[in-house]
C-alpha cells in the first residue's frame, strides 16, 4: 500500500475589482508531464458584490457572493485527500466535511462485519452567500445572512476507485439563516465573525446501512460558530 505521494503542479489565475464588485479566478494542473503521482485538474471561480441600500441612504449594505469548485482526476484515482470537505467557510451552521455526501465503509475485525458512514468528500462544491449588513458601533457590523449550497461526488472525475454513497446524501441541497456580529480587529484589520445559525436545510433523516443498522447524520439544526476573517 502506498503510504504518501508526491504532487508537482502548475496553476494560474486572475482577479479584479470594479467598484464594488470583485471576481476571482484560479485554475491549475497537477501531475501528468509535471510528475508526481496525482494527476488532477482543479478550477474555482468566485464573485461577490455588495450594494448600498437605498431605503437606508446608504447607510446600510446588501452584500452577495457565489462561488464554484471544482476538481478531476485525469488519470488514476481522484485520492480522499484531494476533494473537497468544505463546511463554515461556504456554508454558515456546517461543520467541516458535511457538505460533502456520506460513504459506506465495512470493518472487519474478530467480531465480524460492520458497516458505518464517513464523509466522502466532494468534487464539485457551489455556493451562494447573501447578506445585508447593519452598522452598530464603531468597526462594528451586525448582519443577516442566508447562505445555500451543495457538494457532489460525480463518478466520473474519480477514477476507477469510487466509494459506495449512501443513498440520498450527493448532492444534497443545505442552506442556514441566521445573524452575525462582526467586529474589525485593530491591527490586523479583519473581521472576528460571531454568528448564531438555524440550519434550514440539512441532513435530518437516519439512513439504512447495509449490515441493518442506521446511521444518524450528525447535520445540527441550531448552531454557534466564530471565525477570525471576512466570509467574502
Amino acid at each position: 500500500m502506498r503510504s504518501s505521494t508526491s504532487t508537482r503542479s502548475v496553476g494560474l489565475g486572475w482577479n479584479g475589482t470594479a467598484g464594488h464588485q470583485h471576481w476571482d479566478t484560479a485554475a491549475s494542473v497537477s501531475g501528468g508531464l509535471l510528475g508526481g503521482d496525482q494527476n488532477l485538474v482543479r478550477s474555482s471561480a468566485q464573485y461577490d458584490r455588495l450594494l448600498s441600500d437605498p431605503w437606508t441612504n446608504g447607510r446600510n449594505t446588501w452584500a452577495f457572493r457565489s462561488y464554484i469548485a471544482g476538481v478531476s482526476s485525469f488519470r488514476g484515482d481522484l485520492l480522499l485527500q484531494s476533494r473537497y470537505f468544505a463546511g463554515d467557510e461556504l456554508l454558515r451552521g456546517f461543520r467541516t466535511g458535511e457538505i460533502s455526501p456520506y460513504a459506506v465503509e465495512d470493518l472487519t475485525d474478530s467480531s465480524g462485519t460492520r458497516f458505518h458512514a464517513t464523509p466522502a468528500g466532494a468534487d464539485l462544491l457551489t455556493a451562494v452567500n447573501t447578506e445585508y449588513r447593519v452598522p452598530v458601533a464603531p468597526r462594528t457590523n451586525a448582519a443577516a445572512f442566508f447562505d445555500i449550497g451543495s457538494g457532489w461526488l460525480l463518478p466520473n472525475w474519480l477514477g476507477p476507485q469510487r466509494p459506495t454513497l449512501l443513498t440520498g446524501t450527493n448532492g444534497l441541497l443545505r442552506a442556514s439563516t441566521g445573524i452575525e456580529l462582526q467586529w474589525q480587529v485593530p491591527l490586523v484589520e479583519q473581521p472576528l465573525r460571531r454568528d448564531l445559525v438555524l440550519n434550514l436545510l440539512r441532513l435530518a433523516k437516519s439512513l439504512l446501512l447495509p449490515d441493518g443498522s442506521h446511521f444518524n447524520a450528525p447535520d445540527r439544526r441550531l448552531a454557534w460558530g466564530w471565525a477570525l476573517g471576512s466570509l467574502f
